[in-house]
């Protein structure tokens, strides 16, 4: 194999890793729309780290799983929509990267008037695992929250 070549294979597997980190952030968002529990905790490590502000601080999958199963199983939560965007990937080496997310996350419950919207910056880092790419830490920066006036309210 000439260098070239090298080089050229070695730029497509980090393309490759990029797009599957894209891919684990859209399936997370994903998930959480469908609150699909299972699907969501494979998106973590086994030694996750999430810190949510707030004093919400989750060490492992098992303290994780609690959290979220506690979110939706909340019988007023009508939706929550996250949309992500403006994501930046850096893959360092074939098994970790880290990356920095914009995303805005809609909340409506189902007997409020008003829905809220968050906007928060994401600073997260990888692990390529037997299970494929997965977060490893997450940090959220909360940058704005508004009120929201859902147009057509769901499950009314």
């Amino acid at each position: 194999m000439t260098g070239m070549e090298s080089a050229l294979l070695a730029r497509i597997e980090y393309l490759e890793n990029r797009l599957a980190i894209q891919d684990l952030r859209h399936r997370y968002w994903l998930a959480i729309v469908e609150r699909d529990l299972e699907t969501m905790m494979g998106c973590y490590s086994e030694d996750a780290h999430s810190q949510f502000g707030f004093g919400m601080e989750f060490r492992g999958r098992d303290a994780l799983r609690g959290f979220y199963r506690q979110m939706m199983s909340d019988p007023e939560l009508a939706a929550q929509i996250p949309f992500g965007t403006n994501g930046l990937v850096t893959v360092t080496d074939d098994s970790h990267a880290s990356g920095s997310w914009l995303i805005s996350v809609v909340y409506l419950k189902k007997q409020a008037e008003h829905g809220a919207r968050n906007n928060v910056r994401y600073h997260e880092t990888y692990v390529r695992t037997g299970e494929g790419w997965q977060i490893a830490s997450q940090v959220v920066d909360y940058l704005c929250f508004e009120q929201i006036t859902p147009a057509e309210r769901p499950n009314r």
